[in-house]
C-alpha cells in the first residue's frame, strides 16, 4: 500500500498534469489565433508591397523615358520636325529608338505628331504616316492643348500601352509632340521576378473598340464592363469567382489557393483605363502556418513536460523533508508545512511561466522573420546571424531561468561581483529583436559600475520592466515609441532608471503595481507576478530599493509623459 505522502504526491501530480494540459490547450488555441493573424498580416504586407512596387516601377518608367526622350530631342531633330523633313527626322531618331527598344523589349511605339494631331512619323513603322488623330486620343489632345508632358495608360489603334507624350518646341513655339508607348508586361515581368505572380489585362469595352487588337472571342471573358484581353488562364477561367468590385479576392485553382489582387492602370487624368489582375500562390503561406503551428505545439508540450518533471522533483524533495520531520511534529503542523511548500512551488511555477513568455516570443518572432525575409529574397547574412544569436541567447535564458528560480528558494546561493552596464547590455541583446519588431526606439546611457549580487535575477527585473513598457506603448498606440535606460551613481548606490513615453500609469493603480497577482492586462497577457517578483528580487536578494512614478520630460524639444522605474542597488565598498 502506498504511503500517505506518495498518495498526496500522486494526486497533486495528476491535478497539476490536468491543469498543465488544459493550459496547454488554451495556449495552443491562442497561438493558433496569433499565427493566423500573423499570416494574414504577411499576406496584407505582400499585397501592399506589390502595389508599392508597381507604383515605384511606374514612376521609374516615366522618369526614364522622359530623360531618354529629352536627350533624343536635340536641336537637329527639332529643326527637322519644324521643317517637316520626315526622312531627316527619321535619320536622327531611329538610332535612339533602336537603343531604347533594345534596352526595353516592350517599348513598341514612338510616334511624332504635328500640332493638329496627325501622325508625321512613326519611327517603329516609318512607312505608316499621315493619318489624322482619333478624337478619343485624349492624351495627345491634352498634351497639345496644355503644352505639358502627359503620362498614362491608353489604348491606341495598334497597341495598348503606357504612353508618355512630350511636347516639342522650337524657339519657344510648339511644333508637335512625340509619344512613346510601353506595353504593361514590361512592369509585370519585373514584378514577377520579385514576387512570382501571374497577371491578366482587362480593358474597358468602350476603349477596346478603338483597337485593331480586339478579338471577338475575348468578349465572352468579361467582368462588368471590362474585357479580358490577354494573360493567365488561372484568372481567365475563374472570372465567375472573382469580385471585381473588391480589391482582393481568393480563389481555388487546380487544388491550390490563390490570392487575386487588382492594380488599376490609370490614364493621364488618373481615370481607370484598364485593370491588371495579378495572382500569387498561397502554398508558401499555408506551409508557413503549418510549420509554425507544429513548432508551437512542440514547444508547448516540451514546456509542459519540463514543468511536470520540475514539479515531480520538487514534490519528491519536499516529501523527503516531510518524512524526516514526520516523527517530530504534529500531523497538523506537517500538513501546514506541506501546503506551504506547495504554495511556494506554485509561485515558482507561475514565475517561470511568466518569465518564459518573453524569450519564447523572441524565438518565434526571430524564426518567422527569417522565413519571411528568406522567401522575399531580402534576408541578409547579418540579419540571419543576428536572429540566430537572439534565438540562442533566448534558449540559454530559458534554461538559466529554471536554475535561477530553483536557486531562489534555496538558502545557500552566493552573490558575485558583476558589472551593471555589462548586465544591461546583455539584457538588451535578448530584447532587441522584440523591440525592433514593435518599432520601439531604445535610448541607452549607462556607465560601468560593479556591484555584488545576482546578475541573472537582475536580468529578470530588467526584462519585466522593459516588457511592461513595451506593452504600454503598444496598447496606447504611441507613434514615436521610446524606452530610456540610464544609470546614475550616488555616494552609496547605483541607480538604474528605466522610463517610457506611454503616458504613465493611472494614479488609482500606481501604488498597487508591486502587489502579487495585480495586473491591468487580460489573463492571456499577464499574471501579475512580474513586478511582484522584481520587487522581491531587488529588496530581498539584492538588498536594494525599487520605486515607480509618473514623470514628464523633454527629449529633443518634444515633451513626453511616462512611467519611470528606479532600481537603487548598493555599490561595492
Amino acid at each position: 500500500m502506498l504511503s500517505i505522502e506518495k498518495k498526496i504526491k500522486n494526486r497533486i501530480l495528476i491535478l497539476i498534469l490536468m491543469i498543465l494540459i488544459s493550459t496547454g490547450i488554451v495556449i495552443i488555441s491562442y497561438e493558433n489565433h496569433l499565427i493566423k493573424n500573423h499570416i494574414e498580416h504577411d499576406i496584407t504586407t505582400q499585397n501592399e508591397n506589390i502595389n508599392n512596387t508597381f507604383n515605384l516601377f511606374i514612376d521609374e518608367l516615366d522618369k526614364n523615358i522622359a530623360e531618354r526622350t529629352n536627350f533624343m530631342l536635340n536641336k537637329e531633330s527639332r529643326l527637322a520636325l519644324k521643317n517637316k523633313d520626315r526622312k531627316l527626322l527619321y535619320k536622327y531618331t531611329k538610332k535612339h529608338f533602336k537603343r531604347m527598344s533594345e534596352n526595353n523589349k516592350y517599348l513598341k511605339i514612338m510616334t511624332f505628331r504635328l500640332t493638329d494631331g496627325s501622325a508625321f512619323l512613326r519611327v517603329h513603322k516609318p512607312e505608316m504616316f499621315g493619318d489624322k488623330l482619333n478624337k478619343k486620343r485624349k492624351i495627345i489632345l491634352d498634351t497639345i492643348l496644355t503644352e505639358k508632358r502627359q503620362f498614362g495608360f491608353e489604348i491606341g489603334k495598334l497597341k495598348m500601352t503606357h504612353r508618355i507624350v512630350t511636347p516639342i518646341f522650337y524657339e519657344d513655339k510648339l511644333i508637335g509632340v512625340v509619344e512613346v508607348g510601353i506595353e504593361p508586361e514590361y512592369i509585370i515581368e519585373k514584378m514577377n521576378n520579385i514576387f512570382n505572380i501571374k497577371s491578366s489585362l482587362f480593358v474597358k469595352n468602350e476603349q477596346l473598340e478603338l483597337s485593331l487588337q480586339k478579338v471577338e472571342s475575348n468578349y465572352k471573358y468579361k467582368i462588368n464592363d471590362f474585357i479580358f484581353v490577354r494573360g493567365s488562364e488561372l484568372i481567365r477561367d475563374n472570372l465567375q469567382k472573382i469580385n471585381f468590385d473588391e480589391k482582393i479576392s481568393k480563389i481555388e485553382f487546380r487544388g491550390k489557393d490563390y490570392y487575386i489582387d487588382t492594380i488599376k492602370l490609370l490614364d493621364h487624368k488618373n481615370n481607370v483605363a484598364a485593370k491588371m489582375l495579378i495572382s500569387y500562390d498561397l502554398t508558401t503561406f499555408k506551409k508557413e502556418f503549418d510549420e509554425m503551428l507544429e513548432k508551437n505545439l512542440m514547444i508547448t508540450f516540451l514546456v509542459i513536460i519540463i514543468l511536470f518533471i520540475v514539479l515531480n522533483m520538487g514534490l519528491n524533495h519536499f516529501l523527503k523533508k516531510i518524512d524526516s520531520l514526520y516523527l517530530n511534529i504534529l500531523k497538523k503542523d506537517k500538513m501546514m508545512l506541506h501546503q506551504s511548500k506547495l504554495a511556494s512551488m506554485g509561485e515558482m511555477i507561475g514565475n517561470i511561466a511568466h518569465q518564459w513568455r518573453q524569450p519564447l516570443s523572441v524565438i518565434s518572432t526571430s524564426a518567422s522573420g527569417i522565413r519571411v525575409q528568406n522567401e522575399l529574397g531580402v534576408l541578409t547574412d547579418e540579419t540571419l546571424h543576428n536572429s540566430i544569436d537572439g534565438i540562442v541567447n533566448s534558449t540559454k535564458y530559458l534554461s538559466q531561468t529554471i536554475d535561477d528560480f530553483m536557486d531562489f528558494v534555496k538558502s545557500d546561493k552566493s552573490a558575485i561581483d558583476f558589472d551593471v552596464k555589462e548586465n544591461i547590455e546583455k539584457n538588451i541583446e535578448i530584447l532587441k529583436g522584440s523591440l525592433k519588431i514593435h518599432q520601439i526606439n531604445l535610448v541607452l546611457k549607462c556607465q560601468s559600475e560593479f556591484i555584488k549580487g545576482f546578475p541573472n535575477e537582475l536580468t529578470q527585473v530588467f526584462i519585466n520592466i522593459v516588457h511592461n513598457a513595451k506593452d504600454a506603448l503598444k496598447e496606447n498606440n504611441i507613434k514615436e515609441k521610446y524606452i530610456f535606460i540610464e544609470t546614475n551613481k550616488t555616494d552609496k548606490n547605483i541607480e538604474i532608471i528605466i522610463k517610457d513615453n506611454a503616458k504613465g500609469i493611472p494614479k488609482n493603480v500606481i501604488n498597487k503595481v508591486f502587489d502579487p497577482y495585480f495586473t491591468t492586462k487580460n489573463e492571456s497577457n499577464g499574471t501579475g507576478l512580474g513586478l511582484y517578483m522584481s520587487y522581491r528580487i531587488v529588496t530581498e536578494s539584492m538588498k536594494g530599493e525599487i520605486k515607480v512614478e509618473n514623470v514628464e520630460y523633454d527629449f529633443y524639444g518634444n515633451k513626453y509623459t511616462g512611467a519611470m522605474f528606479t532600481v537603487s542597488l548598493p555599490l561595492n565598498n
